[in-house]
């Protein structure tokens, strides 16, 4: 009986931590259920697989965890396809992730070669417009990231500099589906 009041007590204190943190009015609003969740991944829609797949392994240290081809007619909804035929589907993964160890969340991609540009190609300093995504990734070798990009010459959103905390050095780049990366990583106490 003991470890069922600790439960409830914990349920409760949970739930009620998630109304004040999302607004919510009452313990049994669906708001709370921001509180249990957490973001397993991003797909993207690219033009060029294989230019994605080399962008994040390069720049963002991320491996190739899976490929394979979509049913677009069935499949491809998901993805805003609105033709029929095979799509091709790549899933990253952090190099450390596994099986065993599954809590970094991945990166995806989809081939729809007719999809139109992003507007971030044309001009990858431009505002953002709503909806836009912007992925994060905490690399451990950022002037060393910054090096590859600069002799590669990826598209630079924001140079690198010292984060406003002074803590992390942060770094901006365009990716070649046109979505912004931003990458930080931590300054080492001396």
């Amino acid at each position: 009986m003991k470890k069922k009041k600790w439960f409830l007590l914990f349920a409760l204190s949970v739930s009620l931590v998630a109304c004040k943190t999302t607004g919510a009015s009452s313990v049994n609003s669906v708001d709370t259920l921001s509180a249990y969740s957490y973001q397993s991944g991003s797909a993207m829609v690219t033009q060029d697989i294989e230019a994605s797949i080399d962008f994040f392994k390069r720049y963002v240290g991320y491996k190739l965890a899976g490929r394979r081809m979509l049913d677009g007619t069935k499949d491809g909804k998901a993805y805003g396809y609105t033709g029929e035929g095979e799509l091709d589907y790549a899933i990253m993964v952090p190099q450390n992730w596994s099986r065993e160890n599954p809590n970094h969340p991945g990166v995806s991609f989809v081939q729809i070669s007719n999809s139109p540009a992003s507007l971030n190609k044309e001009n990858p300093k431009r505002g953002a417009n709503e909806g836009e995504v912007v992925l994060s990734f905490s690399v451990p070798n950022i002037d060393e990231i910054y090096s590859k990009v600069k002799l590669d010459n990826v598209p630079i959103v924001s140079d690198l500099e010292v984060s406003a905390t002074g803590k992390s050095k942060t770094l901006t780049l365009l990716s070649p589906s046109g979505t912004r990366v931003y990458l930080y990583g931590y300054i080492s106490k001396k």
